[in-house]
């Protein structure tokens, strides 16, 4: 997550919200104590994540 903020590059979780999990694109703008803030590409919006909901994190390859 850090090196999505760092380097402005995208990556995919796996996000947990009540009894739904979905995947998410992401690209991390800032990360608070609890709360990603990101842009999610799904919503095309800034969105927040709570970290606590995040199961797992993976970096987009650049041939995505």
């Amino acid at each position: 997550m850090k090196n999505s903020q760092l380097n402005r590059m995208p990556v995919i979780i796996v996000y947990q919200k009540g009894d739904e999990i979905t995947q998410r694109k992401i690209r991390v703008n800032r990360i608070k104590e609890d709360i990603i803030q990101a842009y999610c590409f799904r919503q095309k919006a800034i969105r927040n994540f709570k970290r606590e909901n995040v199961l797992a994190a993976k970096r987009v390859n650049a041939i995505n």
